[in-house]
């Protein structure tokens, strides 16, 4: 049986293919992602025909349409970087909002184990929420993905 994180992954990458297609539709591009998706269609069906007959079975299916959806979201995203000339940098769309997620999930886990042994449950889960939001936001400030004047910047509109 499919775990929740299989569909998570579909989930990811069609949304993701679904933003870079608009995009290129936006670009006036309109026929580029007709190809792009026959490309995913011809994916799925050689992947669906690989995977099912094997002990997945109908997980075939599913782990088919991950690898077509994410070779779809992979050219359209080349492409929209091809034609927008938008140099994208990993490391602070990537791998810092990452690294400030990691560090706020080792805080969040931690500090709910410890708070658990002194206090209630649900006092437990607020307090660990807003510890949670002071560390991710205290991370991307140090990893200056979002510093506090961006966020002056929000709140005037």
């Amino acid at each position: 049986m499919a775990s929740f994180t299989d569909f998570i992954y579909i989930r990811f990458f069609i949304i993701l293919s679904q933003t870079s297609t608009s995009i290129l539709n936006g670009l006036g591009k309109t026929y580029i992602p007709l190809f792009v998706m026959l490309i995913g269609s011809l994916l799925k069906i050689i992947f669906s025909y690989m995977l099912i007959p094997t002990n997945l079975n109908i997980l075939g299916a599913a782990y088919s349409t991950l690898i077509a959806y994410f070779a779809i979201s992979v050219i359209d995203i080349i492409l929209v970087i091809k034609y927008t000339n938008v140099i994208v940098n990993i490391r602070e769309v990537v791998i810092y909002p990452l690294l400030s997620t990691l560090v706020m999930i080792f805080a969040v886990i931690f500090s709910y184990l410890e708070l658990n042994k002194y206090i209630g449950v649900n006092l437990t889960t607020v307090i660990t929420i807003f510890i949670g939001g002071v560390i991710y936001f205290l991370m991307l400030h140090i990893t200056d993905t979002f510093n506090f004047k961006d966020i002056v910047k929000l709140i005037k509109g």
